[in-house]
C-alpha cells in the first residue's frame, strides 16, 4: 500500500505542472489545485503509517527519540 500511495504521489506532483500549459478560467485552476492538495493529503496517509509502523518495529526504543 505505501510503495501505491507513494508512486501515485510522484505521478500527481510531476503532473502538478500540466495546468500552466493549457489555458482555463480561474476558478478551474482553483478547483484543479484544491482537488489536487486533497488526494495527496489523502495519499500521505496511506503512505506514512505504514512506513512509521515499519520504523517503529525496526528501530531500537532507546535509538527512536533520535530517528522521529
Amino acid at each position: 500500500m505505501a510503495y501505491f500511495s507513494l508512486s501515485i504521489f510522484s505521478l500527481i506532483v510531476s503532473l502538478s505542472g500540466l495546468p500552466n500549459l493549457i489555458a482555463l478560467p480561474k476558478d478551474a485552476y482553483t478547483i484543479l489545485f484544491i482537488a489536487i492538495n486533497i488526494v495527496l493529503g489523502l495519499l500521505l496517509v496511506f503512505s506514512n503509517t505504514p512506513v512509521d509502523v515499519y520504523m517503529q518495529q525496526h528501530i531500537p526504543e532507546k535509538m527512536q527519540g533520535r530517528v522521529f
